[in-house]
């Protein structure tokens, strides 16, 4: 899990680099890490 995690960081950074995505970017990346947080710990 922890290349998944990573994963999530990089998609995160990416999205405040990136400033036309920077909203979508960043409610993407805030979801899949929600949804990774509730997928382990279910």
């Amino acid at each position: 899990m922890q290349w998944l995690f990573s994963l999530c960081l990089a998609v995160f950074y990416v999205a405040l680099r990136c400033r036309y995505i920077h909203s979508i970017g960043t409610l993407l990346a805030l979801y899949l890490v929600s949804f990774n947080v509730v997928g382990m710990r279910t």
